[in-house]
């Protein structure tokens, strides 16, 4: 049995009185040149003129300037979305990249501006400044293909954040806000002044690049100060590998096909370091997969418990980017209760955890009893471990998705008293992360 879960170019600068508590969002105005304030917008989301014209770069290096959110080079071009869909934010710019070549959208103005209060760096009282910007991707770019953000430096060289993977993240993602089309993208302005960029006389204060064809909206640019440590900021860079097939194996285990070996079963997957934690201790039966048992738990102080799995291995980096999976993947396997023993509510929740310093993913509730006494196949949405919705807002953490450690981790919801757990016993095997589940 199969079981799927669901669960403006506004110019200038001014003190900033939006609450910016969950998301840093909101926009500029004002006009002429910059004063000391909170945010600089660049683009602002109504798609006013701002001090930063926008332009396109396209494969023959031709620059053309969005006039009336409208350009058009030999692979690059730029249209308004309200011409194409009546409800969509106002101002946001459609963009296309095709022909296989790189393209670029770029502010620029040929009037340096100090963008430095925005920009601000760290210090003991206040974290750092942003760059933000809303991105809606259509499509996903090609698996060798990159999208990165670049600034010039003044000996000519450049400066290149790669947000692909963020970018991947969020291709039919819901939007943010109500009142932006998009998830809204924060990068830490140190990425650039650490790298030797000058933001108090600025021309250039933004660049996108895409290697591959690839189609996506954009809206309301700005920097904005101190905002490093709010929540959903990238990190510069992210040494993870990136799991890119229809499907990868995270854990298996089968009796080994060759019956001369010593070794009688195999631990396939990614994710074959399974570890216990807690009250649980794990089972190995004969006829595969692994058991999660909970015995002898009476006046035991450990936590209630359950199972993680992980990668390991000297040829494989722990840390997994599955951002290609958010749009319509699924984690995928199979579970068998032996018994929920007297747990009260008889459910179990699974998530995927992350290295300190990022947000583990939601943990979801499975449905009650389920699994019991039959194996079922569970596939749950990726989209629902990493989208943190509220009444106002949608959120997918980036971040996190790009840098997960233990890429499936299951236990029973907590019990107050621990012996509601005692005989407890589950098996899960064949877990999987699936790009395009089959309905």
């Amino acid at each position: 049995m199969l079981v799927t879960l669901s669960a403006s170019m506004l110019s200038g600068c001014m003190d900033d009185t939006y609450d910016y508590s969950q998301g840093g969002n909101g926009g500029g105005g004002g006009g002429g040149t910059p004063t000391p304030g909170a945010i600089y917008t660049i683009y602002g989301y109504q798609g006013s003129d701002g001090l930063y014209p926008l332009k396109v770069i396209d494969d023959t290096d031709n620059v053309y300037t969005i006039e009336n959110g409208i350009a058009q080079g030999t692979n690059i071009e730029v249209s308004p979305v309200s011409a194409i869909r009546a409800d969509s934010a106002e101002g946001s710019l459609l963009v296309k990249i095709t022909g296989g070549s790189p393209a670029t959208i770029i502010a620029e103005s040929d009037t340096a501006y100090d963008l430095s209060k925005a920009a601000n760096e760290a210090d003991e009282e206040n974290s750092g400044g942003t760059l933000q910007f809303y991105l809606k991707p259509k499509t996903q770019t090609a698996t060798d293909k990159k999208v990165f953000l670049t600034l010039p430096k003044s000996d000519g060289t450049a400066t290149e954040v790669d947000i692909t993977g963020t970018y991947n993240a969020f291709v039919n993602a819901p939007d943010a806000d109500s009142f932006a089309a998009g998830q809204n993208v924060k990068i830490p302005v140190s990425c650039f002044t650490d790298l030797g960029i000058d933001f108090s006389q600025n021309t250039l204060p933004f660049s996108l690049t895409s290697e591959s064809d690839v189609e996506f909206e954009l809206n309301h640019i700005r920097l904005r100060e101190k905002t490093s440590t709010e929540k959903y900021v990238l990190p510069c860079s992210m040494d993870s590998e990136l799991l890119s097939e229809p499907a990868s194996l995270l854990y298996r285990r089968i009796k080994n096909p060759d019956t001369e070996s010593s070794q009688k079963y195999l631990e396939e997957g990614i994710s074959n370091f399974v570890s216990a934690w807690g009250l649980a201790s794990l089972g190995y039966p004969s006829e595969g997969g692994i058991i999660a048992n909970y015995n002898n738990v009476a006046g035991n102080q450990s936590a209630n418990g359950g199972i993680t799995f992980k990668a390991k291995g000297t040829d494989l980096k722990p840390v997994k980017d599955i951002s290609r999976y958010l749009a319509n993947g699924v984690v995928s396997f199979d579970l068998q209760v032996l018994s929920y023993a007297s747990h009260p509510d008889q459910t179990l929740l699974v998530k995927m955890e992350t290295p300190q310093g990022f947000n583990s993913s939601t943990s979801v509730t499975l449905a009650q009893g389920l699994g019991y006494p039959d194996q079922v196949t569970v596939q749950i949405p990726i989209q629902d471990l990493f989208l943190e919705a509220s009444d106002s807002s949608n959120r997918i953490d980036a971040a996190a998705l790009q840098n997960v450690e233990k890429l499936f981790a299951i236990n029973p919801t907590p019990v107050d008293d621990k012996t509601d757990l005692e005989g407890m016993k589950f098996k899960v095997d064949n877990i999987q992360l699936i790009m395009d589940p089959t309905p």
